[in-house]
């Protein structure tokens, strides 16, 4: 691994991430999901928008959904903290993205504005891999891994396998969530969150025998 970008509740570089972990430190925070009457508290793990990528257009990145964004800004980090420079030759790079609920971001965002493309369907939609693989221009194999939460490492291990097999020289690899109302509703009917509105940040406690549901998180990583 030669370099490293990512976007996340704990911060947007190596060091300060990895020192908040070492900390202790939790993203979670309280956030309020109101439908009609109905509204529900959950801790969730919400990542800032991050910085316009240097050399890219501010008003076009923000245009972008905020899955892309962070997509975006930890792939151009990645390849600057890897000593790639812009308009530099490159060699032969694929891109092996995880991401399990890009199509429900995108599902939920057509809806909200009038749309059916969770019920019709649409033809030739362009995913969030191939729009990232074209805004950087990555002419090697591109691929969307989604396994749940292990999306991220699949990916990884795909990309190493395709340098293996001598398809690409170089890979991006990561993973990328973006966390919407309606995943949250999703997960909270299974049941399947933490509940606490006490003591926030220490909702996510996997192995503690008074675990009560996990906590979801967004962002990205390169």
């Amino acid at each position: 691994i030669t370099g490293v970008g990512a976007a996340t509740p704990l911060g947007r570089d190596f060091r300060t991430i990895g020192d908040h972990l070492l900390a202790g430190h939790s993203g979670a925070t309280l956030v309020t999901d109101s439908h009609a009457a109905h509204a529900q508290q959950l801790p969730t793990c919400l990542t800032p928008e991050p910085p316009t990528p240097s050399g890219w257009d501010d008003a076009k990145f923000r245009s972008l959904a905020r899955s892309d964004q962070f997509a975006l800004w930890s792939a151009v980090v990645a390849l600057e903290d890897a000593g790639w420079s812009a308009g530099a030759p490159r060699p032969r790079m694929g891109l092996a993205l995880g991401s399990g609920g890009e199509l429900l971001c995108r599902w939920e965002t057509d809806w909200n504005a009038g749309g059916s493309e969770m019920i019709e369907g649409r033809e030739q939609a362009p995913t969030l891999v191939w729009s990232l693989g074209e805004r950087l221009g990555i002419d090697g194999p591109t691929s969307t891994i989604a396994a749940a939460c292990a999306s991220g490492n699949y990916a990884i291990a795909q990309a190493r396998r395709w340098i293996e097999l001598g398809l690409v020289d170089v890979c991006l690899a990561g993973g990328v969530e973006a966390i919407s109302p309606m995943c949250r509703a999703n997960f909270n009917n299974l049941r399947a969150l933490s509940r606490r509105t006490v003591d926030v940040q220490r909702a996510s406690r996997p192995f503690d025998k008074g675990r009560d549901g996990f906590v979801t998180g967004e962002g990205a990583a390169m």
